[in-house]
């Protein structure tokens, strides 16, 4: 598997030595694609919930009105990313995850401020923990 991660334009791609936010992005890439940004798919809510104010923001329960999911599989690669409305994930019953643990998973988080503008939430701290736990998980 290989990671991309792709803001304001930059593009980091797992496998390659680069630096974002002064994060060291170091992975184990395949020999499939990357995530295809430009066939991102959205599918917005049509009633978002009212802002929430800078100073009552919440880590784990102010949660956006949406969600990226990019599937991957071993077969076919990264798939078609999405961005669809906040919900639920399905996980199959016999996913690994279930049975052995062996999953990692990282929340990155976005606000839009006062300007309209969209800021990320310390996307660096995201972007280290998700290479800490990759590698202590030796995951691609």
């Amino acid at each position: 598997m290989s990671s991309l991660l792709r803001l304001g334009g930059g593009l980091v791609r797992g496998g390659q030595r680069g630096s974002f936010l002064g994060v060291r992005m170091l992975h184990v890439s395949s020999r499939l694609d990357d995530i295809r940004a430009a066939a991102l798919q959205k599918t917005l809510t049509t009633a978002p919930k009212a802002l929430v104010a800078k100073d009552k923001l919440v880590f784990g329960h102010t949660f956006a009105d949406h969600m990226l999911t990019v599937k991957w599989t071993a077969k076919g690669g990264w798939e078609t990313p999405k961005i669809n409305e906040y919900g639920p994930l399905s996980l199959d019953p016999s996913c690994s995850v279930f049975h052995y643990a062996f999953e990692c998973f990282e929340g990155l988080k976005a606000y839009r401020d006062a300007h309209g503008k969209v800021r990320l939430f310390r996307p660096d701290k995201n972007m280290e923990r998700m290479n800490r736990s990759v590698e202590r998980l030796h995951l691609p």
